[in-house]
């Protein structure tokens, strides 16, 4: 999951930067199936994207660390 969540947050910054989303968050949607809508809650849930929708199909949220559900950083 590690791996996964580094490329994503790779990617996804790459694309938020090139594509000027950095202070319009609200105005983007992370839409996942499977694989990817794991990926997609995972990000959403552990709080290192905040997005406007999340769409997932087929997925599920991997389990968090204690500290990401009760927000203790």
């Amino acid at each position: 999951m590690l791996a996964a969540r580094n490329a994503l947050d790779s990617i996804i910054g790459d694309v938020v930067r090139r594509e000027g989303f950095e202070d319009t968050h609200d105005r983007a949607a992370f839409v996942g199936v499977s694989q990817g809508a794991i990926v997609a809650l995972d990000a959403v849930a552990s709080g290192r994207r905040q997005v406007g929708a999340l769409v997932s199909f087929a997925g599920l949220l991997p389990p968090q660390p204690r500290k990401a559900i009760i927000g203790i950083r």
